[in-house]
């Protein structure tokens, strides 16, 4: 008797192989998307505070561009790094004197996770 797998083995061990794959691979891709909008999500909420904090030492209100206050933030020292989006095609944006994450202009998989969000990550994020 031979050592070895059979071809039909090989085959039913390589057709399991893929079942698992194309289970696995959707749901990594949305656990990593999901966490990248969580993390702009944290990011804004940081700026947020780093922007209240600043207005209300200086008594300067700032209604510059989202960008403008994040770089002017980071210049005082309010914040230690600039944030950048980190879900592609996502923007900041200054809306209600709220520094959110626009995701208008990212792709169905992130808008769908926005239904999935809190109420206060709602706060942060604008969908359209």
């Amino acid at each position: 008797m031979k050592n070895g797998f059979t071809l039909i083995e090989l085959i039913i061990v390589l057709a399991i192989m893929t079942i698992l794959g194309a289970i696995a691979v959707p749901n990594f891709l949305n656990t990593s998307s999901k966490a990248r909008l969580k993390a702009d999500i944290q990011s804004a909420r940081i700026t947020e505070n780093a922007k209240a904090l600043y207005e209300s030492e200086t008594g300067i209100i700032l209604n510059d561009t989202a960008t403008e206050i994040i770089n002017k933030l980071a210049e005082s020292g309010y914040l230690k790094k600039k944030f950048l989006p980190q879900v592609d095609k996502a923007v900041w944006i200054l809306e209600d004197q709220i520094i959110k994450i626009n995701i208008s202009g990212c792709d169905d998989a992130i808008k769908n996770l926005y239904d999935n969000l809190s109420d206060d990550e709602k706060l942060y994020v604008k969908k359209s």
